[in-house]
């Protein structure tokens, strides 16, 4: 795709013009700014969760890597064939042709030639701020957090975009204006700034490299002095992922993992509990299950506990909590529970109604919130038969918010004091938090449990091994690392932090990104080794 974009600039540059190529290449360039985000866009909403359900989103997904495929060769066509070379010398565009469209017709053009180098500035504009953010992070609302959270997973895709603009405008201001030395730095700084958007993806290797040394020095030692060993004499070997990433993967995304979907079970009802504040709420999970005998799979149906972030005040299972990865999961042989709980409505509320079901929202403090995934605990200890989950093998993940409540749900249930909570039917395996937001200060927490709001009061020598996701440009990068040296000042080293460069907060919901495809890598292989 880059070269094709390079080969369009250079076309119009080398070639002996003609009206029609002209318009071939700036067409290529502008599809490509939309084709990318559109294949962005379809990966990320998921289509694969249900090819049939979501059939649109997957034509458009190939549809645009297609479509820029072929538009690429016919470009290239123009380039090599002789015949096109001939054409394209005898059609050379009349700037005499001109006067006679009119002078309508000439302002609509002139109008359309500004608009795009209008947009095309605010694009290479918005490329600084991502490039900033990827190295230095951003903080503020909610527009702003989000630019962190896509610039670095979705940074492959930034580079082509802001590489189009700038040949775009590097050819507008080069064809229209007798100065050079602008468009020469219009150029400049537009490849500048795609080329810093392509870091993330050049850096894999070596964050894959480092993810591998971090994991192999924790974990080694408690295998035998190689944990791969394991893996490769188990027999399940073929069911992992063979490589940390896969370009094609980021781009096309990933298969449709087969599993059974079990959607919205209701396992706590506001109006017959014991608590006030629970009145009118209702508390669902989904769950993902193996369609085939999974004693033959890597998961053997141990259980894996999902619980989404959101900053305790926003968020729901399925989308918020990456379904792909649910089903991925579930497709190795784990049982896959995708959980809600009650979500504070306060004054600290992010105000975000659209990824928020109005069934979760209440009064509730963190105590309470650790008290609905208790309850969810006792649910499924009631009905294990049911979906054939393995509570003597349980993993229990969750990311930001999510990966707090998780610490402190495997933590508390670990340490074995609070039955009156958690069912005591659950053997804790692993923890698997992502970009845990442990220390909770926010006023809904002021009289919770300290324990809960920082987990870390609950680490021990004999606290589950666990394995952390953490971005480098996050924020919380300091409460992850607080969390490994509270392990080790505990004498427990089996903890792994995976650090990821450029990585902002929640720089894992791209499923096939190159962040979570290393992370997906050492955590499934984590899961077995511990399972």
């Amino acid at each position: 795709m880059v070269f094709s974009v390079c080969l369009a600039y250079h076309t119009q540059r080398k070639l002996k013009l003609g009206y029609h190529l002209n318009l071939w290449c700036y067409g290529y360039l502008l599809f490509v700014i939309g084709a990318v985000f559109i294949v962005f866009l379809a990966i990320f909403i998921g289509f694969n969760d249900s090819l049939f359900e979501n059939l649109g989103l997957g034509l458009l997904l190939y549809g645009s890597n297609f479509g820029l495929l072929l538009f690429g060769i016919k470009l290239s066509l123009f380039s090599i064939l002789p015949k096109y070379q001939r054409a394209i010398s005898t059609t050379a565009f009349n700037p005499q042709l001109a006067w006679t469209l009119g002078m309508k017709s000439l302002k609509k053009l002139w109008i359309l030639k500004k608009g795009c180098i209008i947009m095309c500035l605010f694009g290479l504009i918005f490329g600084g701020i991502v490039v900033f953010t990827l190295f230095f992070g951003i903080h503020g609302g909610f527009q702003i957090f989000m630019l962190g959270v896509f610039a670095g997973q979705a940074g492959l895709f930034f580079g082509i975009v802001f590489l189009s603009t700038s040949l775009i405008l590097l050819r507008t201001t080069y064809s229209y204006s007798k100065i050079k030395i602008p468009s020469r730095i219009i150029g400049l700084i537009g490849i500048l700034i795609s080329g810093i958007c392509f870091l993330p993806l050049l850096s894999t290797p070596q964050f894959a490299i480092n993810a591998e040394n971090s994991f192999s020095e924790r974990f080694d030692p408690v295998f035998s002095g190689d944990w791969n060993a394991k893996i490769l004499n188990s027999g399940h070997d073929a069911y992992f992922l063979q490589t940390p990433f896969s370009l094609a993967g980021y781009f096309l995304g990933s298969p449709n993992y087969d599993c059974i979907v079990n959607r919205d079970v209701l396992y706590l009802d506001g109006d017959t509990s014991n608590y006030s504040v629970d009145a009118g709420v209702q508390l669902y999970f989904d769950a993902y299950l193996p369609t085939e005998p999974a004693n033959n799979l890597p998961g053997n149906y141990s259980t894996l506990i999902r619980i989404h972030g959101g900053g305790w005040t926003i968020g729901d299972k399925g989308l918020g909590n990456v379904i792909t990865m649910n089903r991925y999961f579930a497709a190795q042989g784990y049982c896959v529970f995708d959980i809600q709980y009650g979500l504070n409505n306060g004054p600290e509320n992010m105000g975000i109604p659209f990824i928020t079901p109005s069934n979760v929202l209440g009064n509730f403090s963190l105590d309470d919130m650790m008290r609905h995934i208790g309850a969810f605990t006792f649910f499924l200890e009631d009905h294990q038969e049911e979906y054939g989950a393995n509570l003597d093998s349980v993993f229990i993940s969750g990311g930001s918010a999510g990966g707090q409540l998780a610490s402190a749900t495997a933590l508390s249930m670990q340490n074995g004091s609070y039955g009156e909570t958690f069912s005591d039917a659950f053997t804790i395996k692993g923890l698997i938090p992502y970009y845990p937001a442990n220390n909770v200060t926010m006023d809904f927490a002021r009289e919770s449990r300290p324990e809960w709001k920082n987990p870390e009061l609950l680490v021990s020598e004999q606290s589950p091994p666990c394995l952390i996701f953490q971005g480098e440009q996050d924020h919380l990068i300091y409460r992850a690392k607080s969390f490994e040296n509270t392990y080790l000042d505990h004498n427990n080293r089996e903890i792994s932090v995976l650090l990821f460069p450029f990585a902002g907060h929640a720089n894992d919901l791209y499923f096939p990104g190159y962040y979570n495809q290393v992370f997906l890598y050492y955590m499934e292989r984590f899961m077995y080794l511990y399972r």
